[in-house]
């Protein structure tokens, strides 16, 4: 059983925004998961960060503009139409993930300090994703549910580095043996940081 479908038996609405990453295929589909809304895409990552044509509840989505700020603005309009009763919103964004597209209007900010330009792209869309969940959390608090809501930020995985990478794309995991798409502590341990109601 998921936490969706748990939290849908409690008398939740659900809905989850991105990143779809547990199959492909009925029944695990978001939909047969126990979301009631799913607008995202059901692979690890998107092709095209831009203007992509995402799905909705099965069907193809075109949308207009960054990926992210696309997921963001989804979430958000989910929580408007659901504050007449509880809800749970996933929203799993794809970045910080290859192939690094990014606003020049963020990639700027860090190749302007002498960054490669991987490492640029990378704390760009960190950096988008910040403003992202600033808008998120500002849009609970203006609505007046910030106290009565749990925010949650997390990963999926550990990082990518050794054997699977090349030297430059290798990412720090704390002396943690092993690495994404590995089971052992430094592919799945990954951190958490909760936020929200206070009691």
């Amino acid at each position: 059983m998921t936490l969706a479908e748990m939290l849908k038996a409690a008398g939740y609405r659900t809905g989850i925004f991105g990143k779809w990453h547990l199959g492909e295929n009925y029944p695990s589909l978001p939909n047969a998961q126990g979301f009631d809304e799913y607008i995202g895409f059901r692979t690890g990552h998107f092709d095209d960060y831009f203007d992509p044509v995402l799905e909705h509840n099965g069907q193809p989505y075109p949308t207009q503009g960054y990926i992210t700020n696309v997921l963001t603005d989804e979430a958000i309009r989910f929580m408007q139409n659901s504050q007449s009763q509880p809800f749970f919103c996933y929203l799993p964004y794809n970045a910080p993930h290859t192939p690094l597209d990014v606003p020049d209007s963020y990639l700027k900010k860090y190749t302007d300090q002498g960054l490669s330009e991987r490492t640029a792209r990378i704390y760009a869309m960190v950096a988008n994703m910040d403003d992202n969940i600033g808008k998120l959390i500002n849009f609970l608090q203006s609505a007046g549910l910030y106290e009565n809501t749990i925010v949650m930020y997390l990963s999926d995985n550990g990082p990518i580095d050794g054997y699977r990478a090349k030297p430059e794309m290798w990412r720090y995991n704390d002396g943690l043996r092993d690495q994404k798409f590995s089971v052992y502590e430094g592919g799945i341990r990954t951190h958490s940081l909760p936020a929200g109601v206070k009691n």
